[in-house]
């Protein structure tokens, strides 16, 4: 991965040759010929236009070109030398891949030709074969994964197992660090076909579940909203996926229980909420005025803006945000907006940083390379991008280790209202 601290020591040998002459009666005078270029095959040829062609793309629109010329231009160079020793499709496919991993987080992905029509494909039926479960991957303490969304109706629903489920090994076999979310794969299977998970859940021991694989349409929960008992602070839960109703349904919920009986504090918690189209402009309406923040490519930026707009006194309830490692995307941008605006208390362990926005780029071979080309930086210029959103209160727990209704952040950021 490509870090400021990082270099890459590439060696080039230089290959020059002397051309001698020795013709009848002519004296051979010294000539400079100039180093030879390669001998390409048309492969090659291909393999190397497209090389310069995803390369040409991310100099002028990668968001942090500027910022890594250095380090990206020894990437190029190591690269490019393998490029030109080589002729397999495979082995080029493959070689891409590897390289685009050295960028920093998701920033960069690339897909060939052969793989995009293949997801093409697959993507006229939104269904897909597996158990129903939206998954993040944990490297520590042990590989893992977290169920952080179980489908309702969902083969893994019908197993018996629930949101914040681990799972540490698949018929057996455990998970390794380097497989980050390749894990996914393992999990999926053809529909009837019956998989193994080592399961553990919050506060138990670990347990076999065997699961029978079925045909899953992606859907998302809807967003869960209550009173807190014997208190008049709302706890707001946001699932993983956005749907297209959250914001409404947000402002709904708002709406009722503020007729019913004065809101005095709202604890949101986004600890497993990401997505690109969150909706970030309407949620900050409700709490904040002013600019926030700039949207930044490598051709300028423009000001993010929010007009306020106060439902049933929203523009003045304490609000704590809840985050950890899955709040990601919009989630991110808004937390920080709350944050360095001084309308809310942040509480949990620090995000990512996978604020970046990007774009796809076709490339001359029918591939296709994703970059990032946008980052939002808040008011205060802090770098959310690089270094993440950072907890006012740090509280170290996952959450997934932590019980529905026996929630140690929950529980802390309740206190820390009812304090106020």
């Amino acid at each position: 991965m490509i870090k400021h601290s990082r270099r890459f020591l590439i060696f080039l040998v230089a290959v020059f040759s002397i051309l001698l002459s020795a013709c009848s009666g002519l004296k051979a005078e010294p000539t400079t010929t100039p180093t030879p270029e390669p001998v390409l095959v048309p492969t090659q040829n291909h393999h190397l236009e497209t090389f310069d062609a995803l390369w040409e793309t991310i100099e002028t629109h990668y968001i942090y070109g500027e910022v890594l010329a250095g380090e990206l231009q020894a990437l190029k160079d190591q690269y490019k030398i393998q490029v030109l020793s080589m002729i397999s499709g495979e082995d080029f496919s493959a070689l891409i891949h590897e390289m685009l991993t050295n960028f920093p987080g998701n920033t960069a992905s690339w897909q060939s030709r052969e793989e995009r029509l293949a997801l093409d494909l697959s993507s006229e039926d939104i269904s897909y074969q597996g158990i129903g479960a939206f998954v993040s991957f944990r490297e520590q303490p042990e590989p893992h994964i977290v169920l952080v969304e179980v489908m309702n109706g969902s083969p893994a629903e019908t197993a018996g197992l629930r949101d914040r489920d681990s799972i540490y090994a698949i018929d057996g076999l455990p998970f390794t660090a380097g497989e980050g979310f390749n894990t996914v794969q393992r999990v999926r299977g053809p529909a009837g076909s019956d998989v193994a998970l080592t399961v553990q859940s919050p506060g138990k021991d670990q347990r076999i579940v065997v699961v029978t694989r079925g045909s899953v349409v992606p859907q998302s929960k809807k967003i869960s909203m209550d009173f807190i008992d014997s208190t008049s602070v709302v706890y707001a839960e946001f699932p993983r996926i956005t749907y297209g109703d959250m914001a409404f349904d947000f402002f709904a919920t708002f709406q009722a229980f503020s007729e019913t009986q004065a809101i005095e504090g709202l604890i949101i918690d986004l600890r497993v909420s990401s997505g690109s189209s969150w909706p970030l402009v309407q949620l900050l309406s409700m709490f904040t005025d002013g600019q926030v923040g700039m949207t930044m490519s490598r051709t300028g930026g423009f000001p993010a803006n929010v007009v306020a707009e106060d439902y049933f006194n929203s523009q003045n309830i304490p609000v704590v945000i809840l985050i950890g490692p899955d709040t990601w995307g919009q989630s991110e941008i808004f937390a920080a907006a709350m944050q360095i605006s001084n309308r809310a208390t942040v509480m949990g362990l620090p995000t990512l940083g996978l604020i970046e926005g990007s774009e796809s780029f076709p490339l001359p071979d029918g591939s296709v390379l994703s970059i990032a080309t946008t980052t939002f930086v808040p008011a205060d210029q802090r770098q959310i991008g690089i270094l993440g959103v950072q907890p006012d209160i740090v509280i170290e727990a996952l959450w997934e280790t932590q019980e529905p209704g026996n929630d140690l952040v929950v529980d802390a950021a309740l206190k820390y209202l009812l304090d106020q």
